[in-house]
Formats: structure tokens, C-alpha cells, sequence
């Protein structure tokens, strides 16, 4: 088997880690509760031939498995899906492309000896015409780097298909996205084993504008999004065959979506989105549904400034929100994290360098918070990857007990933008509000 080194070399160009960052990234951490935020411990930023962005990542006892898209920047045909694997201290140690040209990889789901990696791909590779959705498991355990154990595509004969979310599921993983009908874009979801075989899909109603996450809770899956026009924020729980058992939505002024949820200790999921952004920039919120479906709470964040959150991570006594926000003269944006109590009371925020984004957060054992977005370069954006506490960095948090959710693994998901209609739907995917 050729080298993974060489073959990524082959086909996107040199890939140079970047020193740790920590000396040189002058972040600010505000209290804004009852806390300090935590120190940054290190930050690394992967340069690669044009653009590239690392939208999730896989911790492991003696590492972390990255997962993200190179060739963003160009055409949607020359786009390929990036494994890396990391060391403890982020430095990369090994990786890979996989997939046809056109292969976006956008989340991740931990697995036995690695991961199951999740996006889309173009059908006979250059067609940019048409999409699925695409998933391949990966070990990561090997002396080798990242091998590619299985891959497959999902829903061949629609016109448009994406999967944008996954989670850990009884016997397997369930993914998330939308399809294109050609009469419009629904939500779409399908289970599989651990070799990739479907064992049921499911199809919902509505016009789908996105669908950011999928979380495995205590009697199903809960999957989060928005749909119709004006954008209003959508939310339905399914059992473990596949079938709807709630759908909630909200009244809310000038459009607003669901990102990313995760399970509730006491059942039902903690979800956040953002509300309001038709109008003006909108205000982060964050809400708590029932297993029922029934809203619990909800909190709003205002800043004044256009600010957005991508991803929640469960700390102890609370949550961490992760995304970005610009600042008050309307400059670069910068990755933002607000960690929240446990019924959304603000404690503390931190904001890195501007030209970053964080797409994924998550909270692991040495009681650190790992980030995993892009930052901005002459050239196109970069993945980055940096951690928040733990060892040596000031400050950090302990890790909560979450139920258990039926794969025994936590679940991960990343948002995703989903387009109205067609075309559009593809045309959005790489962008955000």
C-alpha cells in the first residue's frame, strides 16, 4: 500500500503543520458569569494548496482523528474528503484524501478502531450535477495512517442528496440530511450497520432549508434544522425503526434555525440555534426539549455584532457553545466559544485570533475543550484545530456523565447548510449566513 503521505501529496499539495500557536494567538477570554474562562493550551493551523476546511475531529486515547474537505475553493468537482490523524499535542502525524473529486466530508461518528466519516459525493465523479450522500468507515489504529475500510453512497437516484449530520446509534449509525425530490427538499434520514448496510430510511415533509444535527438520545434520534419561508426552526425525534414519534416548531420573527443538539441528562436533547437573523444579526439561543418534545427553556444571547453558533459540547454543570462572531467595526470574525449553565445562564466566553471558525467543539476527559474550523490565509482557508484547558493551560473543566446513549459512544455532528431548492441546495453547502 502506498503511502498515505505521498498519496496526499499527489493530489492537493504540500501539507505543513504550523508551530503550536499558544505564544503567538493573543485570544481574549471574558467573564461574563460566574467564571474565567479557560487558558488556550495550543493552536495549530494545517496548510494546504488552496482551500481546505476540518469540520469535525475524533478524540482517541493518544490523539485525535481530523476529518474536513480540501479544495473548497475552486470548483465543487475539484473538492476531496481529508483524514488526519493527530498526536496529543495536534502535531499531524498522518493522513489521506479519500472519495471521487467532489467529495465533501463534513462530520464524523467514533467507531471501534476509528470513525465513520460523513458527507457528500458527485456521482461518476466530475458530475456536478449530481449528489449523495456519502459515508466511509476508516481505521485509525494502524501504524499506516488512516485506511479506508468500506464506502459508500446513499440515495443514487435522486438528483440532489447530502448527508450533514450523523450519530452513534444501536448497532450502527444513523445519517442525516436532505434530498432533493424534485418537487422540493425534504429531511432525510437512514440507518446502517457497522458495514454500511441499511437497515431503514426515512423521509420527512416540509420544505427543508437545513438540517445541522442528528443525536442519539434515550428512546431514538433527535434531528434539528429549519424549513419553509421565512426560515423557522424544525426539530423531529425518531424511534429505533425510523418512525416519527414528535415534530416541534417555533413561531419566531425574521427567520431562525437549529444547529446542533445534545442529549439532556434528564432525556430530550439541549439544542442550539439562532433566532431572529432575517431581520438584523439575530441572537444565539439555546433551548431545551422534553423526550416528548415539549420546550423545557430557552435562553437568547444577544451581542449586537453578527455572531453565529455551530456546534455544542456538554461541560460539567453546563454547555459549551462554538461557532463565530465578528467584531464591533464589522472586521474579520473570530471563533467563538460562550460556555452556558445548565439551563443557559452565561459564565464566560472566549474569542481566538480574527480569520478563525470553529465548526465543531468537543469536550474529552482531561478536562480541555478541543476546536475544529478554518482560519483565513492568503490563499484560501486553512483547517485549524485548538485546545481550550486541560494540561498545560490555565484554568479547565470536568466532563459530565451523559445518559447513555444505545451505541455506548457520544454523539457528534456538525452543521451543515442546506439549500432550497435544486441547484441552490448545492450552491449553499460551503457558505454560511
Amino acid at each position: 500500500m502506498p503511502s498515505n503521505r505521498r498519496a496526499f501529496l499527489r493530489g492537493v499539495g504540500a501539507v505543513a503543520l504550523a508551530s503550536p500557536a499558544a505564544a503567538t494567538q493573543s485570544a481574549a477570554a471574558t467573564q461574563t458569569g460566574t467564571a474565567t474562562a479557560p487558558g488556550l493550551a495550543w493552536s495549530h493551523r494545517y496548510d494546504a494548496a488552496g482551500s481546505a476546511t476540518l469540520g469535525d475531529l475524533v478524540p482517541f486515547d493518544d490523539g485525535y482523528a481530523l476529518v474536513g474537505t480540501v479544495g473548497t475553493g475552486s470548483a465543487d468537482a475539484a473538492a476531496r474528503g481529508w483524514i488526519g490523524r493527530a498526536g496529543p499535542e495536534g502535531g499531524l502525524r498522518s493522513d489521506r484524501t479519500l472519495g471521487e473529486t467532489g467529495t465533501r466530508l463534513v462530520t464524523a461518528v467514533p467507531a471501534q478502531d476509528g470513525l465513520l466519516a460523513v458527507g457528500r459525493t458527485n456521482v461518476g465523479g466530475n458530475d456536478a450535477s449530481h449528489r449523495n450522500p456519502y459515508a466511509a468507515r476508516v481505521g485509525v489504529d494502524g501504524e499506516g495512517g488512516p485506511e479506508v475500510r468500506w464506502a459508500r453512497t446513499y440515495q443514487p437516484t435522486e438528483t440532489d442528496g447530502i448527508a450533514t449530520a450523523a450519530t452513534a446509534a444501536e448497532d450502527g449509525y444513523v445519517l442525516a440530511g436532505a434530498v432533493d425530490t424534485g418537487s422540493g427538499v425534504r429531511p432525510w434520514a437512514t440507518a446502517i450497520d457497522d458495514a454500511g448496510t441499511v437497515r431503514w430510511s426515512w423521509r420527512g415533509d416540509g420544505d427543508l432549508v437545513a438540517l445541522g444535527d442528528a443525536v442519539a438520545t434515550d428512546d431514538g434520534v433527535v434531528l434539528v434544522g429549519s424549513v419553509g419561508d421565512p426560515e423557522t426552526p424544525w426539530a423531529v425525534s425518531l424511534d429505533a425503526a425510523g418512525t416519527r414519534r414528535w415534530r416541534w416548531t417555533a413561531d419566531t420573527d425574521g427567520g431562525s434555525r437549529l444547529e446542533a443538539a445534545t442529549p439532556a441528562p434528564d432525556g430530550g436533547a439541549v439544542i442550539v440555534g439562532r433566532r431572529g437573523f432575517g431581520a438584523d444579526d439575530g441572537d444565539g439561543w439555546l433551548l431545551s426539549l422534553d423526550a416528548a418534545g415539549d420546550l423545557r427553556w430557552d435562553r437568547t444571547y444577544s451581542r449586537n455584532v453578527w455572531n453565529w453558533h455551530r456546534d455544542i459540547a456538554a461541560i460539567d454543570g453546563g454547555y459549551a457553545l462554538a461557532g463565530a462572531i465578528g467584531d464591533v467595526n464589522g472586521g474579520a470574525r473570530s471563533a467563538w466559544v460562550l460556555a452556558v449553565g445548565p439551563e443557559g445562564e452565561e459564565r464566560w466566553e472566549y474569542r481566538a485570533d480574527a480569520g478563525t471558525g470553529a465548526f465543531a467543539a468537543r469536550s474529552v476527559p482531561d478536562g480541555s475543550l478541543l476546536l475544529a474550523g478554518s482560519v483565513d490565509a492568503a490563499d484560501g482557508s486553512k483547517p485549524w484545530f485548538a485546545r481550550l484547558g486541560g494540561p498545560a493551560a490555565t484554568g479547565g473543566f470536568g466532563v459530565p456523565t451523559l445518559p447513555e446513549v444505545p451505541s455506548g459512544a457520544a454523539p457528534f455532528g456538525a452543521g451543515t447548510v442546506v439549500g432550497a431548492a435544486g441547484l441552490a441546495l448545492v450552491r449553499r453547502l460551503s457558505g454560511d449566513r
